[in-house]
């Protein structure tokens, strides 16, 4: 049964936290993660939210949000929301990952990372909302 993990507000997730929390295998793949979203100017601020009673990373670029991140005990994920506008490049890049079901206005697109092609997809996406205007 998939499980948030990183939900004790005292405890903030830096690097031996999280490689706690997924593990040697995950973690390598959590490190190469942040190695490619710095190489794409991004970065991630950790927050913990009262609503969910978990940590979540925002990834930016500037001033714009470009996804969440969460921990869980099947890797990590990642949720990109897309508008009705915006989506149909998401479903142009080619990517096999699926749009789940709209809130609101917003299309999420949430995807766990627990190998590298996951990865790959991942970066995909990040890249192509980076370009959104």
């Amino acid at each position: 049964m998939e499980k948030q993990i990183l939900t004790d507000a005292g405890t903030y997730p830096d690097n031996s936290v999280i490689e706690k929390a997924l593990g040697a295998d995950w973690f390598g793949l959590f490190l190469e993660f942040i190695e490619k979203i710095e190489n794409l100017n991004l970065t991630i601020e950790w927050r913990y939210y009262n609503d969910g009673k978990a940590w979540l990373g925002k990834i930016w670029h500037k001033k714009k949000n470009l996804g969440w991140l969460s921990i869980w005990n099947v890797g990590f994920k990642v949720t990109v929301f897309f508008t009705e506008k915006t989506i149909e490049g998401f479903n142009a890049l080619g990517v096999d990952v699926k749009a789940q079901t709209s809130t609101g206005k917003l299309i999420p697109i949430l995807m766990t990372i627990n190998d590298d092609s996951a990865l790959d997809n991942l970066i995909t996406i990040l890249k192509y909302k980076k370009e959104l205007k």
